[in-house]
């Protein structure tokens, strides 16, 4: 009803001072609107603000605050520009949560599910851009109009700059988190990859990425590329602590390999080899049996590990 009613007949009329104040690239309500009504009300300024945010209350405040300031109070006080900085980390493995100084964010503070997906969506994607066209087909699949989406989609992510206090990185194409206004688990997994540093990626590793989101392709992706980065690293090391008889070490490192992938049979070797030579004989052979049970599984014919 609101949105239906035209009051531009009434804005000649108004005869009190007015600012007005508007994002040049909303896409929920389109300046042309504020230029209309500027000229409509008599003695009023309109003060264009670079951006697309929408709500007024998230994305950057500081850039309109002191023209409001300086409208109601006639001067701008003299304050610190800078908020207070909060620590905000993402975290995937495991499950998705989002803390800000150490305390979770509950589901209902993000305004909504699809807030709480493109934050998911973004992060697996570390700091990757991600295309809008795809956030909006991600999100809205059965709807086709470009304008409603970019509308829509402007919505979503301000709810997500709220909860991560900014956090993000746009343009007109895609989108991205910002890594220097919140930390990622993640990042932390790739940074180590990057490095060639098995100890770390395998300290880093808490679990599987996104697992309640079993079924998406873009969260299946990215499980399996850590996954595979994770069971590699674990292999290695468990393989060095071998051949210097830190036995112990291998045994861990083996089965830390085996809780990400049942099924890696050097893994199952590994940790069957490190038992024996520790004198663990009886752990030796469930580790045997279990490695027999998970290649029968496969429909693979085992080998006897004892006997190797």
């Amino acid at each position: 009803m609101v949105e239906a009613i035209d009051v531009r007949p009434l804005l000649g009329d108004i005869a009190v001072p007015v600012l007005l104040l508007h994002r040049s690239d909303d896409g929920v309500v389109p300046v042309a609107r504020a230029r209309e009504a500027a000229a409509l009300l008599p003695g009023s300024r309109l003060v264009e603000l670079a951006g697309a945010d929408h709500m007024a209350h998230v994305g950057d405040v500081d850039e309109w605050v002191d023209h409001f300031e300086r409208f109601v109070a006639g001067r701008v006080s003299s304050r610190s520009h800078e908020p207070a900085r909060r620590a905000v980390r993402i975290c995937t493995m495991g499950g998705f949560r989002v803390l800000v100084d150490g305390r979770p964010i509950a589901a209902s503070a993000w305004g909504s599910r699809q807030a709480r997906l493109v934050c998911k969506r973004l992060a697996v994607a570390v700091e990757r851009p991600v295309p809008r066209d795809e956030l909006a087909e991600l999100l809205w699949p059965d709807e086709f109009d470009p304008a409603k989406l970019s509308a829509r989609l402007s919505v979503v992510l301000s709810n997500v700059r709220r909860v991560l206090g900014g956090g993000l990185r746009a343009d007109r194409d895609a989108v991205a988190l910002d890594l220097e206004d919140v930390e990622l688990d993640l990042a932390v997994v790739q940074e180590a990859i990057a490095r060639g540093d098995d100890a770390a990626l395998a300290a880093a590793h808490t679990g599987p990425v996104l697992p309640e989101d079993a079924y998406e392709d873009w969260a299946i992706a990215a499980r399996d590329r850590v996954a595979s980065a994770v069971v590699g690293a674990r292999r290695r090391l468990a393989s060095a602590a071998a051949e210097e008889e830190r036995w112990d070490d291998a045994i861990q490192h083996a089965r830390g390999a085996l809780d990400v992938d049942a099924f890696d049979e050097l893994a199952h070797e590994l940790l069957v080899r490190s038992l024996l030579a520790a004198g663990r004989r009886g752990e030796a052979r469930v580790a045997a049996d279990r490695y027999r049970e998970r290649m029968g599984e496969l429909g693979v014919e085992p080998r006897d590990l004892l006997e190797a």
